[in-house]
């Protein structure tokens, strides 16, 4: 992945240096292809800074219009730096949205230091961006030249008819509010295969927070906030612990569950737990893993709606899966089973575990994904 990586870092810097040049027709043909990639940073980094998804994409299109105006005035020193750059360029546009900061100069937005750690971890994470935007063409067939909010849009479609059996008419209206959608062109997107794939992921795959606020809350799933109190009142140990929980399953659930960690690893850290508390705690939250009722509804959905193609039977779609799990998580080859098995048995798929070494050793996931980059970096 570093011979990838080197090569996608040479060829942003070529487009910056083309979107800062003084030819027009090449400055305009970079930013055509930064826009995409610029819009996947703000979405995430603007998170907080924009909750409102509608506020959101505005701010991302004042960003766009300022990053083109002002394209002759940014000097190109390295990709850090214009991520940077791009960064706290969204910060002041969702201020001035929000109508709590004026058109200050950048520099003054952010001390030096914050500059150049902003613009490493946005460079990084930036990477981490193609990387799965990567898998997802690879394994799911969710094209990386297809613009983030059209993506989104078709599996919000997706998402109304399967799964909230919204009508047809409804859709058009809600999806079509900014850009016109027609029956048509609405029947496209539900019947396409690669928007299944991802309709599929997107319910099957469930990050360390989202599942460990999942397992602990008992009629809801937890916020992240209540999730933090309820780990900092298990680490002082004191005071009634949540309803139906003890101190000891609440701290061993947020261990394995957000955390990833091994048994071996909880009685390192707290040799107080003994591998009976560890067991009898995790077989408590086992029968709460929400993956095998997931699968389950989204097979019935599909049924329902009859769709032939069966995305939850698909190779494919359980390798993106691991992929994700590995890398994002770098969860153990056991715990990846553990979110994987049981609910690709549901479509009939065998997931065992000589399959996901077979997979995970000597890299042969990334290997292969790396190898489809590099073919596709030189067609």
């Amino acid at each position: 992945m570093a011979i990838t990586y080197e090569l996608s870092r040479i060829d942003e810097l070529g487009k910056l240096e083309r979107f800062a040049g003084a030819d027009s027709r090449a400055a305009d043909e970079a930013f055509v292809q930064l826009s995409s990639r610029i819009e996947r940073f703000l979405w995430r980094y603007l998170a907080l800074h924009s909750p409102n998804e509608q506020d959101r994409e505005d701010v991302i299109s004042m960003v766009l219009q300022k990053l083109y105006a002002k394209r002759s005035e940014f000097d190109v020193k390295s990709i850090g730096q214009w991520w940077a750059y791009v960064a706290t360029t969204g910060k002041r546009c969702a201020g001035d949205h929000a109508k709590r900061g004026d058109d200050v100069p950048i520099d003054d937005d952010l001390p030096a230091t914050d500059m150049d750690l902003i613009g490493s971890v946005a460079e990084l994470s930036h990477f981490r961006s193609m990387l799965y935007r990567a898998a997802d063409e690879f394994w799911l067939g969710v094209p990386r030249t297809l613009p983030e909010k059209q993506r989104r849009r078709m599996l919000l479609a997706a998402q109304l008819f399967y799964l909230n059996g919204a009508p047809h008419v409804e859709i058009c209206q809600v999806l079509g509010l900014g850009k016109p959608l027609d029956r048509e062109e609405l029947d496209e997107w539900l019947s396409d295969r690669a928007v299944l794939m991802d309709l599929a992921y997107s319910q099957l795959y469930i990050d360390n927070e989202t599942l460990a606020c999942t397992l602990l809350g008992r009629d809801r799933a937890l916020s992240p906030k209540e999730l933090d109190a309820w780990v900092a009142g298990a680490e002082k140990g004191d005071g009634e612990a949540p309803q139906g929980w003890t101190w000891e399953e609440i701290k061993i659930a947020v261990w394995r569950y957000r955390n990833g960690l091994l048994t071996e690893k909880m009685q390192q850290i707290n040799p107080g737990l003994s591998l009976k508390m560890i067991e009898s705690a995790l077989a408590k939250c086992s029968p709460r893993l929400p993956f095998v009722k997931t699968a389950r509804n989204l097979q019935t959905a599909l049924k329902q709606k009859h769709v032939l193609f069966e995305p939850l039977s698909r190779t494919e779609l359980w390798r993106r899966l691991v992929f994700q799990y590995l890398t994002a998580h770098e969860l153990p080859h056991k715990q990846i089973l553990e979110r994987t098995e049981a609910a690709a048995k549901v479509a009939g798929f065998g997931m065992t575990a000589a399959m996901l070494n077979g997979w995970l050793s000597n890299g042969r996931l990334v290997t292969q994904l790396a190898a489809n980059i590099k073919e596709e970096t030189f067609a």
